[in-house]
């Protein structure tokens, strides 16, 4: 899970939300009840630095008051980190309240040629 303020890339989303809660939630004045935006990035421009129009977004939807936490991954099915990421791993049920998707692609079908299950 990456953000442009987080010292570090989280690997899970216990981890992303001890630091989003205790440090960035205070500090950009956001209410821990505020909606939750869920946004799927592509890997390449977190890894180039090429993430100008991702930081732009995410400072967007805070300074509008809600939490964002965003996902990514390196290939062309999106789908395994919002399931990983962006979903209670018991129910399957979403944990944002919106999503929103910054790749280009579909999360399943189209060019990853995957099929909803």
């Amino acid at each position: 899970i990456w953000h442009p303020c987080a010292p570090t890339i989280f690997s899970s989303s216990t981890e992303y939300n001890e630091w989003y809660e205790k440090v960035h939630l205070p500090m950009a004045g956001i209410p821990k009840d505020a909606p939750t935006v869920g946004v799927v990035l592509q890997k390449s421009h977190i890894a180039t630095k090429d993430d100008g129009h991702y930081v732009a977004m995410v400072q967007e939807f805070e300074r509008r008051g809600a939490k964002v936490m965003c996902t990514y991954t390196g290939g062309l099915d999106f789908s395994a980190p919002v399931k990983e990421f962006l979903a209670n791993q018991s129910t399957g049920e979403g944990i944002v309240d919106t999503l929103v998707n910054l790749t280009g692609f579909s999360l399943v079908g189209g060019p990853a040629s995957q099929d909803a299950k």
